[in-house]
């Protein structure tokens, strides 16, 4: 299996930290939060967080998953999944703006 890489930027980096999501889209997700963390461990990291999957496919979709959802709720967020020889890392962080 080969090295992927997918990286997802902010659609508004001046819109700060805030949350769209509203109680009905998070009943609808496909990958909340809670079953991500079951699979990945979860760090802070400056200006954001990270989450470290085990290197498989099914982990690679639940992160891709997992960053469209929350692309569409926090706008002001940067996100990257990295697949190395041995995990998945998805990283989260706010966007600069300059």
């Amino acid at each position: 299996m080969g090295h992927r890489r997918r990286q997802v930027s902010a659609v508004d980096a001046s819109a700060g930290p805030v949350c769209l999501l509203t109680a009905t889209e998070a009943a609808r997700r496909g990958a909340p939060i809670d079953l991500v963390l079951e699979h990945g461990e979860f760090h802070t990291i400056p200006n954001g967080y990270e989450i470290r999957f085990q290197r498989d496919d099914a982990s690679w979709l639940m992160a891709n998953r997992f960053i469209d959802e929350e692309a569409a709720c926090c706008p002001a967020m940067d996100f990257d999944i990295v697949e190395h020889d041995d995990s998945i890392v998805l990283h989260a962080s706010f966007a600069t703006t300059t």
